[in-house]
């Protein structure tokens, strides 16, 4: 009797694995939203597989970055998709769709932690094949870390394979799991580089930051850096907007430094014409809470041909990066730190020049799309393999 059960087993996985051929594999795709520079990766992905994707939070497309649902849901004509926030209609998905792997996995708040639950008892019990997608780093544990951290360890061991942006977030999760069936699969991000020129509204060297306006992002130690440079022929142009608006203000005001300018919230378009604009475009993240999982500004800076600072705490900045050839790392919440590196590249146009050239050619060399879909891949030929 054993024997023949030993054989039943076998079979039914020969079965399985058979279906579960690279070429063939059926894909339920869990994310929170498609963000633009999401929304490429996804079409190729739907090229090379059946595959469908579920949207739990598309709402934060307008909430938290400000972008149009309408051109977010235009632009993803062709893809099979859902969108819903009900975990009833979830764990429908996950109990009636067929499918080979799920790809997913998030715990930043409960809602999202309850349904990276569902996810994995509802696959597990399927006995389909799970994929974690996660861009966490070793950012330091906060209570809340402190807390979830015995279940990320679940999740990462019962995870069949895992994809992570960096090298920095692989590290992180070999600390959890085994390191084999860790993948990088490098963020991409595209923008539609144009020749528009504002810079004769600054007529200076400029200084760029874009992104939120909240605590996380560290831009009072930008402008507190770009005040010790006191430096006439240069502008800090933030573009961005959010709650710490209105204290970042009132900072230029107290430390009374001239040419900072809030430029508010920027369409893509505008954002490229900022980018080529900018002399250097600086990340100053700080970690609160939690640090900056990658930041994809500087993917955009560095595809438009600029060199780059950003702090510790961004976790893009150790793998796009290179100390002293694209740009600089500086230890976060070092105001000195910060200057300098700017004062720098702002002194050297040679500098400027070459470090601007090697962003591009390091974009072009291991962050586009096609190598994030081959970090996609190699996770789903070693699940096809286990």
């Amino acid at each position: 009797m054993h024997k023949l059960e030993g054989f039943i087993i076998w079979g039914l996985k020969l079965k399985i694995k058979k279906r579960m051929g690279c070429q063939n594999m059926k894909i339920l795709f869990i994310h929170n939203t498609a963000m633009w520079y999401r929304i490429p990766f996804f079409k190729k992905l739907n090229e090379l597989f059946e595959i469908k994707y579920f949207f739990t939070d598309f709402n934060i497309i307008g909430d938290v970055y400000a972008e149009s649902y309408k051109d977010a849901i235009k632009e993803m004509e062709g893809l099979d998709y859902k969108i819903s926030g009900s975990i009833f209609d979830l764990a429908k998905e996950l109990l009636k769709a067929d499918y080979d792997l799920v790809v997913g996995g998030s715990w930043g708040n409960i809602p999202e932690l309850v349904k990276t639950m569902i996810i994995y008892a509802i696959a597990k019990l399927r006995g389909k094949k799970i994929l974690l997608f996660r861009e966490d780093w070793d950012w330091g544990f906060s209570t809340k870390r402190k807390l979830i951290n015995p279940l990320v360890k679940i999740f990462s061991k019962l995870a069949d394979a895992i994809v992570v942006p960096g090298t920095i977030h692989k590290k992180y999760y070999e600390k959890l799991t085994k390191s084999e069936k860790i993948f990088i699969m490098p963020n991409a991000t595209h923008i539609k580089i144009k020749n528009n020129n504002i810079k004769g509204d600054f007529n200076k060297k400029i200084v760029l930051y874009v992104g939120r306006l909240v605590k996380r992002k560290g831009v009072d130690y930008l402008i507190k850096a770009f005040g010790v440079l006191d430096d006439p022929e240069s502008s800090l142009v933030i573009v961005g907007y959010g709650d710490e608006e209105e204290n970042l203000k009132k900072l230029v005001e107290e430390l009374k430094i001239d040419n900072v300018f809030f430029a508010g919230k920027a369409s893509q378009d505008e954002i490229c014409t900022y980018y080529l604009m900018a002399n250097v475009v600086v990340v100053p993240s700080i970690t609160f809470k939690i640090g900056d999982p990658w930041v994809f500004v500087l993917n955009e800076a560095m595809q438009c041909g600029k060199p780059v600072i950003a702090t510790e705490a961004v976790g893009g900045a150790y793998d796009l990066i290179r100390d002293g050839v694209n740009g600089f790392m500086v230890p976060e919440r070092d105001v000195e730190a910060l200057a300098l590196s700017i004062k720098k590249i702002l002194d050297d146009p040679d500098l400027e020049r070459r470090m601007g050239d090697a962003s591009r050619k390091i974009i072009n060399d291991g962050f586009t799309y096609d190598h994030m879909v081959e970090g996609f891949n190699a996770a789903v030929r070693y699940i096809c393999e286990e």
